[in-house]
């Protein structure tokens, strides 16, 4: 997800697009979300940290509430 994030950014600079640019973000945050997630699950796996994994989900609720709270307000995502 991260190179395709990176792959659509550059597609957006060059379109001028926002629409795009605001696109590349939200593939740049499910990368992010999906090293939350396998992380949370390789701790708890390899190590036997049961409380990794509902870490892992908590710190994905705040960040999913974080976005949802910043997109109800009508900020801007930051990718100009």
């Amino acid at each position: 997800m991260l190179w395709l994030a990176r792959a659509k950014r550059r597609a957006a600079i060059a379109l001028g697009s926002r629409a795009l640019e605001a696109d590349s973000f939200q593939s740049t945050a499910c990368f992010w979300l999906s090293v939350i997630t396998l992380g949370g699950l390789a701790l708890n796996a390899l190590l036997g940290w049961w409380w990794a994994d509902p870490l892992a989900a908590l710190s994905m609720t705040w960040f999913i509430g974080k976005e949802g709270t910043e997109a109800w307000r009508g900020d801007s995502c930051g990718c100009a």
